[in-house]
């Protein structure tokens, strides 16, 4: 996207009509690089897509004859996200690298129930090719940069989570897998199960580098159960795919953003959330208070749940596991932490 024919003119007091100016543009910073060999690919092209930025900015009508401020943002390893700053406003403009497309049909959707989220400005394609959302700036930390994971137990903040989920995955969506052109990517939940190609990678990884075998509980039977679960609770929901403190801004009320973008069962969306508040601590408290606030006083389906948590523990652990190198410590922590859960909760998937 250039300035060429992208130009307009606009009216002064005097009535002439006079050329609009193009941005002056400087940016503070290069994208982050991960610099391990998984993220490899997408280091690569978050350096090439960098200078779309530039593009984008300097072709829009909305920037024109101002002096434009770009900071890259640190986070992001599906996406380039970067800060705009102008004399009137900040906005964050966001280019998906997978070319997932759907942010703004999420954020919409959730909004409706009443969950905070940025407000959307604009969104479409760059270059015909990335999906990108420019939205609105939120002013404040993410819940993870303003507090340790134990101060989150500690105040019940995974409890206010859960209720939040929970509303979430109110909105009926249709088929399952990945959102794909107003739906999910299968029409039915045996079809993701089977035809995924992101299952069956991640499972294969796992199985490959042994990270989870059947002592942390039967992938098969797990399947069997949340095939069963579905069946009988059909409706699928608008899935955020990566909720967890590190997504969600500490405001009051608490604001979501960056979905993964997925259409399933609510369970497994929980099921993920609480896989990925396992990798945090070395007990179950997270996982609790999000059961907690999820379900409320309410029964549910612990076979299920159970299932989904193991199910998306595949997917979990594969990154980590992937980004192994450099953080070893770390990351082995993480995958301990969620094997010493599933075995100690295997019993529930045949209960």
């Amino acid at each position: 996207m250039t300035n060429e024919g992208l130009q307009q003119s606009k009216t002064e007091h005097d009535g002439a009509p006079q050329p609009n100016h193009p941005p002056r543009i400087s940016v503070t910073n290069a994208p982050r690089e991960w610099g391990i060999p998984a993220q490899a690919e997408k280091d690569k092209q978050r350096q090439e897509v960098a200078s779309k930025v530039v593009d984008y900015i300097a072709g829009n009508e909305r920037f024109m004859d101002q002096d434009i401020r770009v900071t890259f943002a640190e986070k992001g390893a599906s996406s380039l996200v970067s800060i705009i700053e102008t004399p009137k406003e900040k906005v964050v403009l966001k280019i998906t690298l997978d070319k997932r497309q759907g942010e703004r049909e999420f954020l919409e959707v959730w909004k409706r129930e009443g969950v905070a989220v940025p407000d959307i400005l604009e969104g479409g394609l760059i270059d015909n090719e990335y999906p990108f959302t420019l939205m609105e700036f939120i002013d404040a930390k993410t819940l993870d940069a303003n507090h340790t994971y134990d101060e989150l137990v500690q105040g019940e903040a995974y409890v206010e989570l859960g209720k939040t989920l929970r509303i979430m995955h109110r909105p009926i969506a249709e088929g399952y897998g990945a959102f794909v052109d107003g739906h999910g990517e299968f029409g039915t939940f045996t079809d993701y199960l089977q035809e995924s190609k992101y299952v069956k990678d991640r499972t294969a990884y796992v199985e490959e580098n042994h990270v989870l075998d059947d002592t942390h509980g039967s992938l098969a039977i797990a399947k069997d159960v949340l095939t069963a679960h579905v069946g009988m609770n059909p409706q699928s929901s608008y899935c955020h795919g990566d909720f967890d403190a590190c997504n969600i801004f500490d405001t009051k009320p608490l604001t979501v953003f960056d979905p993964g973008m997925f259409i399933n069962n609510g369970y497994l969306d929980l099921g993920l959330a609480i896989a990925i508040a396992l990798t945090q601590r070395n007990d179950a408290a997270a996982a609790e208070q999000l059961i907690e606030g999820y379900f409320g006083d309410g029964q549910y389906d612990a076979a299920a749940l159970h299932a989904a948590i193991l199910f998306n523990s595949y997917f979990k652990l594969a990154g980590a596991h992937e980004r192994r190198v450099g953080d070893e410590a770390r990351r082995d922590q993480q995958i301990e932490r969620v094997r010493k859960y599933l075995i100690q909760k295997r019993h529930l998937l045949t209960a």
